[in-house]
């Protein structure tokens, strides 16, 4: 699975296997802004997953997919599976708002397409392992 991360019209490649760091300093070095963590966001592989980790102790992100089915924050301490093709990161660090997308060309889950019958009623479509529709 090739990981990318995009923030400002530049992606930049996650080495597999290896770790990708988020903050004042790292891989994804943002700005000089006092308030935000050296540390603050980590990228990592957690089994055959990759996984984005709040390293920091104060900052929480907000964590989305491309569709707004999904948001979740990311509180210090915590971990969040990356399971979309896209997934959408944000933060503010005292004035400043950032934010960044991470792009997985293999993810591991897609959402089931949702069907309406002639009576108006939603049906789920059922997805195989490999994304195929199971009728």
């Amino acid at each position: 699975m090739a990981l990318t991360v995009d923030f400002c019209g530049e992606s930049l490649p996650v080495v597999d296997g290896g770790s990708f760091t988020i903050g004042r300093e790292g891989d994804l070095a943002l700005d000089d802004n006092q308030f935000l963590h050296r540390r603050f966001l980590v990228l990592h592989q957690h089994a055959d997953i990759w996984a984005i980790s709040n390293v920091g102790t104060q900052l929480t992100a907000t964590v989305s997919d491309e569709e707004g089915h999904m948001e979740a924050f990311l509180a210090p301490g915590a971990w969040l599976p990356l399971v979309f093709g896209a997934t959408y990161v944000s933060f503010t660090a005292g004035p400043t708002s950032y934010s960044f997308s991470i792009l997985n060309s293999d993810p591991p889950f897609a959402t089931a397409p949702v069907s309406v019958n002639d009576d108006g009623d939603r049906k789920s479509t059922r997805l195989n392992s490999s994304h195929q529709i199971i009728s």
